[in-house]
């Protein structure tokens, strides 16, 4: 072999080997890219379990999960969650309204959402039943004082 042939290989080996070298280390960079991407989805997996089963995540987590944008039901209890929801839509039914308190992921403290829900939105009614009940009692009482105060003067 002529010296010009096996300079022309060592310089083509070189070359190889300088494009083996680059595309090892892109590999080991998509290697390490793809574990973070796994580790990323698992930690969102966690959240995402958690979150169904109505356990606080650590707010990192929550962050790292793209979870930390504000709900408007921040800071709030189930009762007055509820009633944020009813003075904006009055007929609201349970399952739309548990459906909201979930898709803004709510706390619901370690109970379960639909329970949680059914048992607030009773109380809830229920109260404004007995509300309603006694300022019409007490409105009627008014009415009647009303008139026997207008029959008995002369």
């Amino acid at each position: 072999m002529s010296q010009e042939t096996v300079a022309h290989l060592k310089q083509r080996l070189a070359e190889m080997e300088s494009a083996v070298k680059s595309l090892v280390q892109k590999k080991n960079e998509i290697e390490s890219e793809l574990q973070e991407a796994q580790t990323y989805m698992a930690a969102l997996r966690h959240v995402l379990d958690k979150e169904r089963q109505g356990v606080q995540v650590p707010l990192s987590l929550r962050e790292e999960a793209g979870l930390d944008q504000p709900s408007k039901f921040a800071g709030l209890n189930i009762r007055q969650a509820l009633e944020l929801m009813l003075k904006e839509n009055p007929s609201i039914s349970f399952k739309e309204a548990r459906n909201a308190l979930e898709h803004a992921h709510f706390d619901f403290k370690g109970k379960k959402p639909g329970n949680a829900v059914n048992m607030a939105l009773v109380a809830i009614r229920a109260r404004r039943k007995k509300t309603e009940a006694g300022e019409s009692k007490s409105s009627g009482a008014e009415t009647e004082t009303a008139n026997a105060a207008n029959t008995a003067s002369p």
